[in-house]
């Protein structure tokens, strides 16, 4: 019998059936570049150059963890003096995937560069506290849920003032932005920019992929290990959330950026047509500029990152421009 906190065990034969599947899929995805961004975010550590914030939410077991650079303790983001970029991680993740924008002087010149860890993510769970009894507890697959334990972190937000803040998501991260958006609307915070980068945005180009499948049969379950099993959770019940977005966009007061590569094999560029569609659609409140990367896949944003980091820059300037 497992006992509770016990670590599951793959045989070799599954770890490395898995680690072909997991070659497979990310087939494209520039695997080089992930080793890359974690060897740079080992580095921002242990230069101390980051700095994690523990918030408790009255509405999830765990605390939520935001990681900045210039924020040691909570209440520093009072005497923040520079637009805020917000970051939100796909699944599996956390901070670490924006490892290249933390580590990017034109960036944290420019802003102060903050990472959310969603709920049971990365510092957002503490791996000591957690039993089998909790983990499913974790992670919230749900958009509603999921948004109500991100509320201190939105809180905790709202205390920068009135500098800009731009809001950035990827992947899955990407998908959830916009009802992070609009939660921060309702605090009286309107994004100065929303800039969704490989997300899955509608039902009708979503689909629940064979390998989420295979993962969610019990066998698989058993020995894919809790970070792949709390991943495929969210993938599993995604279709049916998205649901959500289809009457936030005429919702949201903010300009939006849509990009995507058109090599992705991990979120159907279908995605990135939708955008179009929806920026065409006259159904957005501001205007949106879609992106279509060409020859590139999912985790563009790493092998692409100067150019990121210049539009983001540009974004910055735009709003400065026509400030009062």
């Amino acid at each position: 019998m497992l006992k509770a906190g016990a670590k599951k065990k793959s045989s070799p034969l599954v770890l490395w059936s898995l680690s072909l599947v997991t070659a497979f899929i990310l087939a494209g995805c520039m695997p080089a570049s992930i080793k890359e961004v974690h060897g740079t975010a080992e580095r921002l550590e242990q230069a101390t150059e980051v700095h994690g914030v523990r918030l408790e939410s009255a509405a999830h077991p765990h605390p939520i963890r935001v990681v900045s650079r210039d924020f040691v303790e909570a209440a520093d983001i009072r005497q923040c003096k520079r637009p805020l970029l917000v970051m939100l991680h796909g699944t599996p993740g956390d901070w670490k995937i924006f490892a290249n924008q933390f580590a990017d002087k034109s960036l944290y010149n420019t802003f102060h560069l903050v990472a959310i860890e969603r709920p049971g993510w990365g510092g957002s769970v503490d791996q000591s506290e957690l039993t089998n009894s909790k983990i499913s507890k974790a992670v919230e697959p749900d958009f509603q849920k999921q948004i109500d334990a991100l509320a201190p972190a939105m809180d905790w937000l709202s205390e920068c003032g009135s500098q800009p803040l731009f809001l950035l998501g990827h992947s899955y991260g990407a998908t959830i932005a916009p009802l992070v958006a609009k939660a921060l609307q309702d605090r009286q915070i309107t994004p100065a920019a929303l800039i969704l980068l490989a997300g899955n945005y509608s039902q009708s180009t979503q689909e629940t992929r064979w390998y989420n499948k295979l993962a969610n049969t019990i066998v698989v379950r058993w020995f894919i290990g809790e970070d792949l099993e709390n991943s495929n959770d969210e993938m599993m019940a995604l279709h049916a959330q998205l649901k959500e977005l289809d009457t936030l966009w005429p919702q949201l007061k903010s300009p939006i950026v849509f990009i995507q590569g058109d090599k992705d094999k991990l979120v159907s560029p279908e995605n990135i047509r939708f955008a179009r569609r929806l920026a065409d659609s006259g159904k957005l409140q501001q205007p949106a500029q879609v992106i279509e990367l060409k020859d590139e896949g999912h985790l563009f944003h790493l092998v692409q990152s100067t150019r990121l980091s210049n539009r983001l820059l540009e974004l910055q300037s735009s709003v400065e421009a026509v400030a009062p």
